[in-house]
């Protein structure tokens, strides 16, 4: 489990920003993630069965999505809870987050995270 101010950075890909609208899947185009890789998945602890945290300052929360590593215990991608759109509106219309941006997450309590743009294009 993380602790406070353990944190992770990520890149945003184009799929990570516009989850949603992806060729022959057109849904909505402010569905987003925030890839985690498998080093920094282990390294936190972040188990697809993990608990949900708090966007700091939000109204939503975001857990570990999806399932990465040998018997798929480990979330590949954070998410927002309930609704993929959540996170994209926050990424993209808050922190006008591009592709080729990097965000980190920082763990600003056992139960939240704060979600910043790192570096910018």
């Amino acid at each position: 489990m993380p602790q406070i101010n353990d944190y992770f950075t990520a890149p945003l890909k184009n799929v990570h920003v516009h989850w949603g609208n992806r060729p022959n899947y057109q849904r909505n185009p402010y569905e987003a993630y925030i890839k985690i890789d498998m080093p920094t998945a282990r390294r936190l602890q972040l188990l697809k069965t993990g608990p949900d945290y708090l966007v700091e300052g939000q109204s939503f929360y975001v857990f570990p999505g999806g399932s990465q590593g040998a018997c798929h215990e480990y979330g590949k991608n954070l998410e927002s809870r309930g609704d993929l759109t959540l996170l994209g509106h926050y990424l993209i219309d808050e922190l006008h987050a591009q592709v080729g941006d990097t965000i980190r997450v920082t763990w600003v309590t056992a139960t939240s995270v704060r979600i910043t743009l790192e570096c910018t294009n």
